[in-house]
């Protein structure tokens, strides 16, 4: 999907609900050139670089400056923020969430590892494999997963 500013494209990998306003969703971002993140009221983000040199990020708050892969930056929508392409294009991974509704927990798996997961009705965790370029969903289970190098474990709980 372009982008309205021409600087970029996106690619939904999760959103809830699939229809209409989404309250959470997960995707990737080809950032082409320099420019205004897009505003999103109500909610958090979690970006985290996959392939390129990276870019500052400009804000009210300082600059953070985004050049080592699979490393999350984790911030408000609704914050003003310019980036700046460091070098060329980049690839990067999103998370948003509607901050009224859920809590999102992200980390990132370096190694092979098999965790042990336990979720409720409310819980949800998704498994972004980078290599695969694949997304797992899971959902009120208790089971032992093995997860690949390179993934990213997103954490979601429904706010009681």
């Amino acid at each position: 999907m372009p982008w309205k500013n021409g600087g970029g494209t996106t690619r939904e990998i999760f959103r809830y609900p699939e229809t209409g306003e989404w309250n959470f969703r997960i995707s990737i971002a080809q950032v082409n050139q320099s420019g205004p993140f897009s505003i999103f009221n109500g909610f958090m983000r979690h970006l985290l670089l996959l392939t390129g040199k990276g870019m500052v990020l400009h804000s009210e708050t300082g600059d953070y400056i985004m050049d080592t892969p699979l490393v999350p930056y984790t911030f408000s929508g609704e914050i003003s923020i310019d980036a700046e392409l460091i070098s060329g294009p980049n690839t990067d991974f999103n998370v948003f969430w509607n901050q009224a509704l859920y809590e999102c927990s992200i980390e990132v798996i370096d190694n092979p590892i098999e965790k042990n997961i336990v979720l409720g009705a409310s819980e949800f965790c998704y498994i972004y494999t980078v290599a695969d370029d694949q997304c797992l969903c899971l959902n009120d289970i208790a089971q032992e997963i093995e997860i690949k190098a390179n993934s990213i474990f997103i954490h979601l709980k429904t706010i009681s």
